[in-house]
C-alpha cells in the first residue's frame, strides 16, 4: 500500500469501531468475537483504500482556476485546493487579497454606471413630463383643447409621483381644489377645451360637471 492508502486507512479506523457497536450484535463465540469483527471491518477499510482512486480530472480543475488566478495577478478567484496542491499556499492568500479588492472596485464601478443611468432616466422622464405641462399651459393660456392626460415627475428611478395634468398645474400654481374635486378630475376628466380664457367645455367619463374646475381653470388663464 502507498503512504496515501496508509493513511486513508489509519483516518477510518475508528469507523470499524462504530459499525461493530452500533450495528453488529457480538455474541463472543468462537470467531464471532470483537476482535474478530474488529479484523475483518480492518481488511474491508484496506481493500477500500486500495480500490480508492482519486478523480485526478476534479483536482486538475482545482489546479487550472488557481494558476488562472495568478495569471491574472488575482482577477479571477484563487482555488485553495489547486493552491495546495501545488504547494502555493502563501501565493494563494496574496491573491486573494487582490482579488477582494478586485471584486470590490468592480462593484463600485457597477454602482456608478447604475447610479448614471437612473439619473439620465430621471432626466429623461422629467424632460418629457415638462413639456407636456408647457404645452399644457400654452393652450390654457392661448386656447385649445387639453387633453388631461397622467404625467410622472421623478425624484429617483423608484420614488416618483404621478398626477393627471389638469391637477399638476392645479399645484403648481398653487390653486385651491378640494380633494373630492382632485379625484374627479384624476379619474374622470378626458379633456378641456378653452376659448377665450374661459373653459368652456369639459370631456368626462360621466354626466356630470364640476363648477369647481371652471373656477380653478379660470385662475390658470389669468
Amino acid at each position: 500500500m502507498t503512504d496515501y492508502q496508509n493513511e486513508l486507512v489509519m483516518e477510518h479506523l475508528d469507523l470499524v469501531n462504530w459499525v461493530i457497536r452500533t450495528r453488529i450484535s457480538v455474541p463472543n463465540r468462537p470467531l464471532l468475537t470483537y476482535d474478530d469483527f474488529y479484523a475483518i471491518g480492518c481488511e474491508a477499510i484496506c481493500r477500500a483504500a486500495l480500490k480508492y482512486q482519486v478523480d485526478k480530472s476534479v483536482l486538475d480543475q482545482h489546479v487550472a482556476v488557481f494558476l488562472d488566478a495568478k495569471e491574472s495577478d488575482g482577477k479571477s478567484f484563487p482555488d485553495f485546493v489547486g493552491a495546495l496542491i501545488l504547494d502555493e499556499i502563501p501565493s494563494c492568500l496574496a491573491l486573494r487579497t487582490k482579488y477582494r479588492a478586485y471584486k470590490q472596485e468592480e462593484a463600485l464601478k457597477r454602482q456608478a454606471e447604475q447610479e448614471e443611468q437612473d439619473r439620465a432616466f430621471c432626466e429623461e422622464r422629467n424632460r418629457k413630463a415638462e413639456q407636456m405641462i408647457d404645452l399644457a399651459i400654452r393652450t390654457i393660456r392661448g386656447g385649445g383643447t387639453l387633453k388631461n392626460e397622467p404625467i410622472s415627475l421623478y425624484k429617483s428611478r423608484y420614488d416618483s409621483s404621478t398626477y393627471s395634468i389638469v391637477n399638476h398645474i392645479m399645484r403648481r400654481y398653487q390653486v385651491d381644489v378640494p380633494l373630492r374635486t382632485q379625484g374627479w378630475i384624476n379619474d374622470k376628466l378626458i379633456s378641456v377645451t378653452i376659448e377665450n380664457g374661459k373653459c368652456e367645455h369639459l370631456r368626462y367619463s360621466v354626466p356630470k360637471v364640476r363648477s369647481a374646475l371652471k373656477k380653478s381653470l379660470i385662475v390658470c388663464t389669468s
